[in-house]
């Protein structure tokens, strides 16, 4: 039954993709997967069938809101109004530097669209 998933550290090192990738796959639903509670595993067949459309994904997909602000020069205030609005994708993470709170990562894109327009 097992050998029909694979860990998440299994997939990056052996179909060359990086974290990002899997994770934004995970995140949008293309890849059927379980979390086990201390790590996920992904159905190999799901990520055999969408391995070219994982690869064409940039290799650096999420950024922390943190980052963001500083790179794109943006405030608090206009991300969030982004996140409200739906123009900016997002999942709630473990903050890694403070382990009782948590952090938002963004997707670049999203954010390189609107600074765009």
């Amino acid at each position: 039954m097992l050998k029909n998933w694979i860990g998440v550290r299994s997939a990056i090192e052996t179909y060359g993709l990086t974290r990002d990738q899997l994770e934004y796959a995970l995140f949008t639903g293309m890849l059927q997967y379980q979390d086990l509670h201390y790590g996920i595993i992904i159905l190999k067949s799901d990520l055999e069938k969408h391995l070219e459309e994982l690869k064409k994904l940039p290799q650096k997909i999420w950024i922390f809101k943190s980052e963001a602000m500083k790179k794109f020069k943006l405030t608090n205030n206009q991300i969030e109004n982004a996140i409200e609005k739906g123009l900016v994708r997002y999942k709630e993470v473990k903050n890694p530097y403070h382990s009782r709170s948590t952090a938002y990562k963004l997707v670049i894109q999203d954010i390189e669209k609107i600074l765009k327009q």
